[in-house]
């Protein structure tokens, strides 16, 4: 699939998020830090939807929300995620579960642009009714944006469990899956 070279597992690093770094840097499709985060409601029920990778670290991935929307109520009652990344470009789809952190926000508010600060301000009401969209260009426009709202939260997942799966035109696809116990990563190939 394109033209990078196949994936060989033998290769891949020791750690998954380094691994992970290596496939988002030669990721080419437009949104490649664009992710979907399921969590479960107060039912089990599981729900997902699409957010924006906010950063990479040696401990896990994070991202940002209100803790007073859905996806912060379900994190402050169930704790852990799933993460999954997919690149049609290069066929390639990288999954992540584990236990999730809440952390301060500010920083994360602070870095964003006008508009996407403007957008965290009126997102408190995050799945709330909304009566027509110039209720929401009235309110984008009246935000403050000076002020990092108390509930902006800055969540980071730190994975159990992260795997890697390619594509293969000669459908040989490969999957190569990291479990952690402890401190330490083992890996071994999974059938596709």
């Amino acid at each position: 699939m394109g033209d990078r070279p196949a994936f060989d597992p033998a290769q891949a690093s020791d750690d998954p998020i380094e691994e992970f770094q290596v496939w988002l840097s030669s990721a080419t499709d437009q949104l490649a830090r664009a992710m979907v985060l399921s969590t479960v409601d107060e039912f089990g029920h599981p729900d997902a939807r699409i957010v924006m990778l906010r950063g990479v670290s040696a401990a896990g991935w994070s991202f940002s929300s209100s803790a007073l929307s859905p996806k912060g109520r379900q994190l402050a009652d169930t704790p852990s995620a799933a993460l999954t990344w997919w690149w049609p470009a290069s066929g390639r789809q990288v999954r992540a579960r584990g236990a999730v952190v809440a952390t301060d926000g500010a920083a994360d508010f602070r870095t964003r642009p006008a508009e996407s600060r403007a957008e965290v301000v009126v997102g408190r009401r995050q799945s709330a009714p909304l009566a027509d969209l110039d209720e929401l260009r009235s309110a984008l426009a009246a935000a403050d944006v000076t002020a990092v709202p108390a509930d902006w939260t800055s969540y980071e997942m730190r994975p159990t469990e992260v795997e890697f799966f390619e594509l293969s035109a000669d459908r040989v696809h490969v999957r190569l899956r990291y479990d952690r116990a402890g401190d330490t990563w083992t890996r071994g190939l999974r059938w596709p």
